[in-house]
């Protein structure tokens, strides 16, 4: 029997630590990897589309949010979301510095 090929990861290397939280009011970029050609959706916990990058050929992606705010963030990094390969990375309580 052909064994189907596992499910693509997705991570999340910046933040390294989310508890170190981020400069309030400013941009910050997420970075991470997955499989090469493929789209990150991007969204809130509540499954609100917040933007897309792609997966480029060394298997990273970054995505800059131009403006975080001061909320407490929960955001999913999914690939291939909507089908059997889906995957997702998740950065939770992603709260400013104080």
């Amino acid at each position: 029997t052909d064994t189907p090929a596992p499910a693509p990861l997705v991570t999340v290397t910046n933040p390294a630590d989310p508890k170190a939280g981020y400069v309030p009011n400013t941009g910050f970029t997420f970075e991470g990897t997955g499989t090469k050609g493929k789209t990150i959706q991007v969204e809130n916990k509540f499954g609100t589309a917040l933007g897309t990058t792609r997966v480029e050929d060394n298997n990273t992606w970054s995505w800059t949010r131009a403006n975080m705010g001061t909320s407490t963030w929960t955001i999913n990094f999914i690939q291939d979301k909507g089908t059997a390969t889906e995957a997702k990375a998740q950065v939770a309580a992603f709260a400013p510095r104080r």
